[in-house]
């Protein structure tokens, strides 16, 4: 764990041409989330350095990721980020690794965006989970607006809970009301680029 830290920092440290992208969101399930991601123009392999560092809390639970990983372009349409984190909650304690790839496609009127990461545990007894947060795929309806669906779910211990919905765009800000096994949640989120 400490390893992936110092590799988080020093990517931070060797940045020469930065871009920025922080995302909030919160909900009506008390699920909130905050993340900072920046992508570094330091290369390895020919693919840019990309720090992640993340926040995600809800009912009873908080954690904390610290992620490094490359940007990879497949054509003009499709971006991925293969990523290590370093994980450390609340629940249980809960303490391990993660290993996720961002996902983004662009196609035409369409995009699509993912988060999908799957947690090993290091010395705790909080079990290993598969999540998506979140499974996005909308479609351009007017000047600055989106429309699609929202879909995410954890994995635990043979246990799902997969929701799905609704989800509007607007810009740089989107709204989406999600229901299934895991309850109804309805969320709002901002995205800045900078």
């Amino acid at each position: 764990m400490k390893l992936v830290i110092s590799l988080v920092f020093a990517s931070v440290a060797l940045c020469q041409e930065p871009a920025n992208l922080l995302e909030f969101r919160g909900s009506s399930t008390q699920y909130r989330y905050a993340d900072w991601m920046h992508t570094s123009g330091t290369k390895l392999a020919g693919s840019p350095l990309v720090t992640d560092l993340y926040y995600v809390g809800g009912k009873g639970y908080n954690e904390a990721n610290a992620g490094v990983g490359l940007l990879v372009k497949l054509g003009k349409t499709v971006t991925l980020i293969p990523a290590v984190y370093a994980t450390a909650g609340t629940k249980a304690p809960q303490s391990g690794a993660k290993f996720g790839l961002v996902g983004s496609v662009e196609y035409k009127a369409w995009k699509g965006n993912l988060y999908l990461a799957q947690f090993c545990r290091i010395g705790n007894r909080t079990p290993n989970y598969l999540i998506l947060d979140s499974g996005d795929v909308t479609r351009k309806i007017a000047k600055g607006f989106e429309g699609g669906i929202s879909t995410g779910f954890l994995k635990q211990s043979c246990r799902w809970n997969p929701q799905y919905g609704p989800m509007v765009k607007f810009r740089d800000w989107s709204v989406s009301y999600r229901f299934g096994a895991g309850g109804r949640e309805f969320r709002i989120g901002r995205v800045f680029v900078f």
